[in-house]
């Protein structure tokens, strides 16, 4: 009966404890994207898009390149 008490309080204390550490910090320090060496759409042919949003679902499957204008057909459902 005695250990569960001290169990008991050592949990209790610890749990304030716990919660006060940082969590993964050096996940969150300052990230800089490497520049990307690749030839890439223009910021000529960015600019001549419209300026309306636009949206489109993708797959999980295909790595779409973010700097290029994407080919995308329009779908209106």
């Amino acid at each position: 009966m005695k250990s569960t008490i001290i169990l008991f309080f050592l949990l209790v204390w610890s749990c304030p404890y716990l919660s006060s550490q940082p969590a993964c910090n050096y996940l969150l320090g300052d990230y800089v994207e490497f520049t990307d060496t690749k030839p890439h759409d223009s910021n000529k042919k960015w600019d001549k898009l419209s300026t309306n949003v636009q949206f489109a679902w993708g797959s999980t499957d295909i790595r779409y390149p973010k700097l290029n204008i994407p080919t995308v057909s329009s779908n209106n459902h």
